[in-house]
């Protein structure tokens, strides 16, 4: 696995179950069987993607879209307030 920071990428091995519950951080979601973000570095959320500050692309499962959309918009309005 590889786990993508501002400054660095590090390959891990671990399973991305275990980190989502170990870590339960409100902040980092599961978009995809194959994806967390962090709440705190995505722009926009549209098209079932995730567009991140560094303009890349992260893909959301139609299953987890509707969640996930709540959670960001959510997420937003708490910081604006």
């Amino acid at each position: 696995m590889l786990i993508h920071t501002k400054n660095k990428t590090f390959d891990a091995i671990c399973i991305l179950e275990k980190i989502e519950k170990d870590l339960n951080i409100e902040e980092l979601v599961r978009c995809h069987k194959s994806y967390i973000i962090n709440l705190n570095y995505v722009e926009n959320i549209k098209s079932n993607t995730a567009i991140l500050d560094s303009q890349e692309e992260v893909p959301i499962s139609r299953y987890r879209y509707k969640d996930i959309k709540e959670r960001f918009l959510k997420f937003i309005g708490d910081r604006i307030c």
